[in-house]
């Protein structure tokens, strides 16, 4: 999979000011991508020198660090739709996806960054896949407000 992400987002990044992956075993609210990249703008102007790596999904297995007005950091979050910069993508991101650990690789990079990590708040994504990349418990990686 990392293989693949590395391809597309090399073919796109050069014609897009945002990137984001696309899980296929999601759900969605009606206008998701508009309520990520609204979380993302606010983050930005109250972080704006930080890289900021948001998702729509609050999963229950990632930590939360802060609660903001609208979205919520976490300490890590899964690879389930991760949006970001292009210029983050090619400047510190594209680096670490590398492996099959490719979105812890990504989460790790931001940290080492000082860079933050949000999700929506409420999230606009449920996974509905039965099993996690990295466990083996089925329907154990749900969003925590979705």
């Amino acid at each position: 999979m990392f293989d693949s992400l590395v391809i597309g987002l090399d073919l796109i990044y050069p014609k897009c000011e945002f990137l984001m992956n696309l899980d296929s075993d999601t759900v969605h609210k009606k206008d998701w991508l508009q309520h990520i990249n609204n979380v993302f703008e606010k983050a930005s102007i109250e972080n704006p020198d930080k890289i900021i790596l948001t998702t729509g999904y609050n999963s229950i297995n990632h930590e939360v660090v802060e609660n903001k007005e609208g979205y919520v950091i976490k300490k890590s979050v899964g690879g389930c739709h991760l949006f970001f910069k292009s210029s983050s993508y090619v400047n510190y991101l594209r680096c670490t996806i590398i492996s099959n650990k490719w979105d812890t690789n990504i989460y790790e990079q931001v940290h080492r960054l000082n860079g933050i990590i949000i999700c929506t708040n409420p999230s606009v994504i449920e996974h509905i896949g039965e099993f996690s990349s990295v466990r083996n418990e089925r329907n154990k990686d749900k969003s925590i407000d979705y």
